[in-house]
């Protein structure tokens, strides 16, 4: 369980941040708080292993340096400097009267420290102001294509759930003193704070976020980047692994917006590939002194794909809804990426299939009457312009992988015979039933005569079948049992044949190709299964 400043006092809380501290930054030989004005340490830590000594001898090198450092320890590039001494490499950051110093091993290096030095300063302001912060240090790396496929596994069984949880890591950026922490205070905690400061490298936020629509739950780790130039540097460390953006600027500043630009490349650049992005055009209360023309804005929006709200973390206006529309896009961008991977893991299973079975897989496709097909919808994305032959019983897809598909509308059952010699020679069938609006109930049993009919008449001994039913889960079950094929699958020539059912929800296209799965599994020809997605 992660440890909360609420739980403790302002010093043991800093006590624990600091231990986690030295656990993430390998280098470090020292981490202390000094109160500037009383000259006092308000809590330190060492590396496990190291003496008191040591952190004795540290100090005395820290406070040597600080006493040949201004109060205000600011220097040319912000507010944080850097020494090398004889045994030390030193950060200090001033954090109103408190001074954060981290001593590095003398070939330790800066730029790896520094980004977990500057999230540490701003969990200690954040600590003092009495606001609850989680006292771990996230991890900050630059995220593999192992960590990118676990991500995707994660959320690939979250989309097939009922009730999805999903956690993304969103940045916000943009100039200074736009309002970028306002607008996250405001969306987290529901609160506004005049005369906020500027935030030190990052603060990491976290909350999370009901999708009714989605029947899902969205958990934001919101990072909000100091908007400085000086913090450019340690900057770029915090992008890696980031799954959407937030550009904001003040519509009461034009060098703000001419600046997007800028931003928008740094994220570019940094973060890695297309994220979702917003934007945010603060201070709509100070509408009156705006000089950013909001035909500008949108023309701009327009050009570049954003989505654009102009919001308000003074009074609340639109930022609800800004952080709504960006949780529905990560979602509906995850299901589409999940799909997008398993459309190509099902096409190189197909090729596989194919190649080892020696030749040209054929299946039957049938489904009530509907104009809806998803799951012929999932082989025209594997190849969108397929042969098509057509007869008075079935129409004919032959797709570029090899693989071909009849179809057959099931109708009246005078026509049951006709339709099943077209099946009868092939390797399986897949099935679908639209029962949501289904009217006769009728439909299914006549759905389940013709079934029945096809696995008596069917020749190949693995004959496999895959049916999905789209409908309410809570009706599934009843559908299910007028659907049992045991009599038919019991006899002794029938032993090899099988047939899976399975229920089609909001999420139908990953369920199809998850069943696909099973079904090419069960002939012996795939091998991939859902779990390496």
């Amino acid at each position: 369980m992660i440890a909360s400043s609420k739980d403790h006092s302002i010093e043991a809380a800093i006590k624990i941040l600091f231990t986690n501290f030295v656990k993430s930054v390998e280098d470090t030989q020292a981490i202390i708080a000094l109160d500037a004005e009383k000259d006092l340490i308000i809590a330190s830590q060492v590396p496990e292993g190291e003496s008191e000594a040591s952190l004795k001898a540290v100090s005395g090198s820290i406070k040597n340096v600080l006493d040949r450092l201004t109060k205000e320890l600011v220097t040319s590039s912000g507010p944080v400097s850097f020494f090398d001494t004889d045994h030390n490499r030193l950060i200090f950051i001033k954090v109103k009267n408190v001074v954060l110093s981290v001593a590095l091993k003398i070939d330790g290096s800066v730029d790896t420290a520094l980004p977990y030095a500057y999230l540490t300063a701003e969990k200690i302001r954040n600590i003092i102001e009495g606001r609850d912060v989680e006292l771990d240090i996230p991890l900050i790396k630059v995220i593999t294509d192992e960590d990118e496929q676990k991500m995707l596994r994660d959320h690939f069984f979250e989309l097939r759930s009922s009730s999805g949880n999903f956690s993304f890591k969103i940045i916000v950026i943009g100039d200074q003193n736009v309002g970028k922490t306002s607008l996250i205070l405001r969306h987290a905690e529901n609160k506004f704070k005049e005369n906020y400061l500027p935030t030190l490298g990052v603060s990491i936020t976290t909350n999370s976020i009901d999708l009714p629509l989605r029947k899902a739950k969205v958990n934001f780790s919101i990072w909000d980047f100091g908007g400085q130039q000086y913090f450019r540097r340690v900057r770029l460390s915090y992008y890696a692994g980031c799954q959407a953006c937030i550009i904001v600027f003040d519509i009461t500043n034009k060098d703000s917006f001419d600046n997007i630009t800028k931003w928008d490349d740094e994220r570019k650049r940094f973060a890695g590939g297309e994220i979702p992005t917003i934007l945010l055009g603060n201070k709509s209360d100070l509408a009156a002194t705006r000089v950013v023309p909001e035909k500008d804005i949108l023309e701009f929006a327009n050009a570049n794909g954003f989505t654009y709200f102009e919001t308000s973390a003074l009074t609340g206006s639109n930022v609800p809804d800004a952080f709504n529309l960006l949780a529905y896009k990560l979602v509906d961008h995850e299901a589409k990426k999940v799909e997008e991977k398993e459309l190509q893991t099902l096409k190189e299973e197909v090729k596989e299939g194919i190649l080892g079975a020696g030749g040209n897989l054929k299946f039957g496709l049938v489904k009530t009457k509907s104009l809806f097909d998803p799951v012929l919808q999932v082989f025209l994305e594997m190849d969108r312009s397929p042969g098509l032959q057509s007869t008075s019983a079935s129409k004919v897809y032959s797709f570029n992988f090899g693989m071909s598909l009849v179809s057959i509308e099931i109708s009246d059952k005078e026509y049951f015979y006709k339709q099943i010699e077209a099946l009868k020679d092939l390797d399986g069938v897949f099935g679908f039933i639209d029962a949501r609006r289904l009217k006769d109930p009728d439909e299914i049993s006549k759905f389940a005569q013709f079934l029945k009919l096809l696995y008596q008449s069917a020749k190949k001994e693995t004959f496999t079948g895959s049916i999905g039913i789209l409908c309410e889960r809570e009706r599934y079950s009843d559908f299910l049992s007028r659907l049992d094929l045991s009599s038919i699958l019991g006899a002794k020539q029938n032993a090899r044949k099988s047939v899976f059912f399975y229920n089609l929800t909001d999420n139908y296209l990953l369920e199809i190709m998850d069943n696909l799965h099973m079904l090419f599994q069960a002939l012996d020809i795939g091998t991939l299964d859902s779990g390496d997605i």
